[in-house]
């Protein structure tokens, strides 16, 4: 269930009842917002409870974590819920099994896009590839993946990449963000790429 930490984008503001998982999701808001009560992007497992109202007048409906997922920064709950497409999308790679790929030198991004007809083709940071991808539901599997066959200094980054594609199993897009998933390991992190 996607919920914005204050309010869910409804006509109405919900309080969030101080019990459950909540306390998981304050840390993690607290760490990378600057300013006490911005809007921010949290995922999370939850359900909404009618309760007394804190001023004990009538009751209203509580949000309840169960269970906190993330906090999602630089997206938005307004205007950056799934605004890129998964096929036809340059996907360059952000984040690989939780770290960055900023420090990595390789001469043009590792990326990939998925055609309309399911076929892969891509970069991983020496050799080229093509393949094909299987999508329904949420679910996305690469298979038939073959590459150029080039010696570079990246190869063990790009042997990575490419046990990642291989253990791929669920995505998620948020905003111009790509999260490849098996089961519920987050394997990497794309950001859409747009050319004029």
């Amino acid at each position: 269930m996607r919920q914005c930490l204050q309010t869910v984008r409804l006509t109405k503001k919900y309080p969030v009842a101080f019990e459950a998982d909540i306390i998981s999701l304050e840390r993690a808001y607290l760490e990378v917002v600057e300013n006490s009560g911005a809007e921010i992007l949290a995922t999370l497992f939850g359900h909404f409870e009618k309760r007394l109202r804190v001023d004990e007048v009538g009751e209203t409906e509580f949000l309840i974590v169960d269970k906190f997922d993330k906090i999602w920064p630089n997206i938005d709950c307004v205007r950056n819920l799934g605004i890129a497409n998964l096929k036809n999308t340059f996907w360059v790679l952000r984040e690989l099994n939780g770290k960055s790929t900023n420090e990595n030198k390789v001469e043009k991004d590792i990326h990939f896009l998925i055609k309309t007809d399911n076929s892969v083709m891509g970069f991983g940071g020496c050799n080229s590839f093509s393949g094909n991808s299987h999508t329904i539901n949420g679910t996305l599997q690469f298979s038939e993946i073959g590459t150029t066959h080039s010696m570079c200094k990246n190869s063990e980054l790009e042997n990575e990449y490419f046990r990642v594609l291989e253990k791929s199993k669920r995505y998620k897009i948020y905003g111009e963000y790509l999260y490849l998933y098996n089961d519920n390991t987050l394997l990497a992190k794309f950001e859409s790429v747009y050319f004029n």
